[in-house]
């Protein structure tokens, strides 16, 4: 399953602390996930929520123990985390026996299910890796007619011990060299960007892996506001829908769906602004010509390299420059909604479908 994909590990030697605290995090917030639906059901009618319990007893905690250096053996320092979460518990929500007892049954279950030779980081890690290169390629190969084949790339995963959690990728087209980089930091890493990781790795996927030759050399903003805005949308649209149709990811699929909104909600707070302005214009125009519509385009441009196509300086950026133009026009001359998805169902099927899409948006 895994040989055709690579995995470097610096700055994070197998063995080492850094390692071992992470490798233990993924263990517990995977056992985590398996039994929110446990904590959920404890929880009941209450004042809070799952997301409440997880966030102040949870993420809290393995912050602190993530920065409190305890040279001991692998078993000891899960018991150790996890009685630190049951502490939290126990001082935020004494009087909730029903939590309690849910609690020391995942306690339980997450230290009967632990094996300390087995490499939790680099398993999940790999896992969560393939699954969101899977949903990129499954998108290109259903939107595309012909074989499209850098769908196909694969990419060198590099885990990075790091003072922030982030996930980012190099693309060199040119010597078809690609690496994704997940810096792990102890200070921010939780819940929510644990269940994220797929997600994370797909838009990696779709946005830079697998996409076509956009030249950043020419406008590297306005390109990014394709890549990081417009086809950050369609990533959020997909995803969902990938979730609710796949019994592994369906079992916990609402709270996938709720951290991944509030995931959304906390980058929005420092977002570009040129990528905010393209995710909202995809958001408007997925509204206005439908799912169906709005998927075709989006894939077609994607997929094309940015010199593709005769009279285009650089197709991504006069695709979302139209749209904009079309856009406006929709609301200040009161635009027939039916008759342009018709001409944009038209333009889809023709011989040249990028071309003929934008023209019928320069109608106006």
């Amino acid at each position: 399953m895994l040989r055709n994909f690579v995995k470097i590990i610096t700055n994070m030697e197998s063995g080492s602390y850094r390692h071992r605290v992470f490798n233990i995090y993924f263990h517990v917030l995977e056992c985590l996930l398996k039994h929110l639906g446990d904590i959920d059901k404890a929880v009941g009618e209450n004042k809070y929520d799952c997301y409440k319990i997880v966030e102040d007893c949870y993420d809290g905690t393995m912050r602190i123990f993530g920065e409190t250096k305890l040279e001991d053996n692998e078993y000891r320092l899960i018991n150790d985390l996890l009685e630190r979460i049951q502490g939290s518990l126990i001082h935020r929500y004494n009087e909730d026996k029903e939590l309690l007892t849910t609690y020391e049954n995942i306690k339980e279950y997450t230290i009967g299910k632990f094996d300390p030779n087995i490499d939790y980081l680099e398993l999940i890690t790999n896992e969560f890796n393939l699954l969101g290169k899977g949903i990129s390629q499954s998108c290109y190969e259903t939107h595309r007619t012909i074989k499209y084949k850098q769908a196909q790339r694969c990419a060198y995963l590099e885990l990075i011990a790091a003072s922030e959690t982030k996930v980012s990728s190099i693309s060199n087209r040119a010597k078809e060299l690609y690496k994704i980089n997940l810096n792990l930091g102890t200070a921010d890493f939780d819940f929510l960007r644990y269940i994220n990781l797929p997600f994370y790795f797909f838009h990696e996927y779709m946005s830079h892996i697998h996409s076509a030759k956009f030249n950043r050399h020419v406008n590297s903003n306005s390109i990014s506001a394709f890549e990081d805005g417009w086809l950050l949308f369609t990533e959020e649209k997909k995803y969902e829908k990938y979730i609710k149709n796949r019994p592994y990811l369906r079992a916990h699929g609402c709270y996938r769906e709720k951290y991944l909104r509030k995931h959304f909600q906390l980058a929005n707070k420092n977002i570009n602004r040129k990528h905010e302005d393209a995710y909202n214009l995809a958001e408007s125009f997925f509204e206005k010509v439908g799912i169906e519509i709005f998927f075709e385009i989006t894939f077609l441009i994607a997929s094309h390299d940015f010199n593709s196509i005769t009279n285009f300086t650089i197709l991504q950026v006069d695709f979302l420059y139209w749209v904009r133009v079309w856009n406006e026009s929709y609301y200040k001359d009161d635009l027939d909604e039916n008759i342009y998805k018709e001409l944009f169902m038209d333009a889809l099927k023709s011989d040249n479908p990028i071309t003929d899409f934008i023209e019928v948006m320069k109608m106006n």
